[in-house]
């Protein structure tokens, strides 16, 4: 049996054909086009799709069953995208009815960052590990909860959506945990571009990324104190500098909890999306 998994981001769509054994068959990655209209961002996404099943020597026919990772909370029983700000153009949309009809299979949504510790339980950095918590640190910040060996979803699908809490200094997390602000503060284009500059012994950035890695850490203290992990997985471009604010986040997690970085990257989301079904989880019929 073959599965589909779509990760659909604000910059790039990536989707991949899975085994159920877990092996990534194919691996496609489009541009989202987030500016463009929801027929066009839409079209990216089938055609991403197609590409990674005829990648991987299949025909849709060949594909059982598919999942999408999604920058939010689906709403509805796990059939709709909300509006989100990572895709304004999109609005809200009942994308599972969409997909079902272009692809021909059973469809379910989930969230982008507990598909990213679901891929990494399977077949990454957190196999074996039976509470884990995946945190991914991009563009802003994502939280997925891997608790007792199966995804925790919450009430409303909504847990670890952290990205808007209020801070009692004023603002949410986000404003202190993301990729997005921090190219604010240091006057670049992105994210990426701090790190290349802190890298480069810039003062300024690397102020800035210190300032980042205690707000990270301060984050994962508060959610080990409530989960009490086995360990955090850390995903997304900005992980890829936790070498330069592990110190900031050592003043936090110390040796109280295990911090590994992600083994499969973009992948990952892919993976997990891909997995859904198996894994046991209500899918809507």
């Amino acid at each position: 049996m073959y599965n589909l998994g779509i990760d659909l981001g604000g910059t790039k769509i990536a989707a991949g054909v899975v085994k159920n054994n877990h092996k990534l068959l194919s691996f496609v990655v489009h541009p989202t086009d987030a500016i463009s209209s929801r027929d066009i961002i839409l079209s990216n996404i089938e055609k991403t799709a197609k590409t990674a099943v005829e990648k991987a020597g299949l025909r849709l026919e060949d594909i059982s069953f598919t999942g999408l990772a999604i920058p939010a909370c689906p709403e509805e029983n796990g059939t709709v995208i909300p509006e989100c700000p990572n895709l304004p153009r999109l609005g809200r949309v009942k994308i599972r009815s969409i997909l079902m009809k272009s692809l021909g299979c059973k469809v379910a949504l989930e969230n982008d960052a507990k598909c990213f510790i679901l891929g990494e339980w399977l077949a990454g950095i957190a196999k074996k590990a039976m509470n884990v918590v995946g945190v991914t640190l991009g563009t802003g910040v994502g939280v997925g909860f891997l608790l007792n060996g199966q995804l925790y979803r919450g009430h409303r699908w909504c847990s670890g959506e952290v990205w808007d809490q209020p801070m009692f200094e004023g603002g949410i997390i986000e404003d202190r945990i993301s990729g997005r602000n921090l190219a604010k503060n240091a006057g670049a284009v992105s994210g990426k571009n701090v790190i290349q500059m802190a890298r480069k012994g810039e003062q300024n950035a690397l102020k800035l990324i210190a300032s980042y890695g205690y707000n990270v850490g301060w984050l994962l203290s508060f959610i080990g104190r409530l989960l009490d992990p086995e360990l955090f997985v850390l995903g997304g471009s900005l992980a890829k500098a936790y070498d330069l604010y592990k110190k900031e986040i050592d003043v936090f997690v110390k040796e109280r909890w295990e911090i590994r970085l992600s083994k499969l990257g973009h992948k990952a989301p892919v993976i997990g999306a891909a997995m859904l079904l198996q894994h046991p989880y209500p899918v809507p019929s």
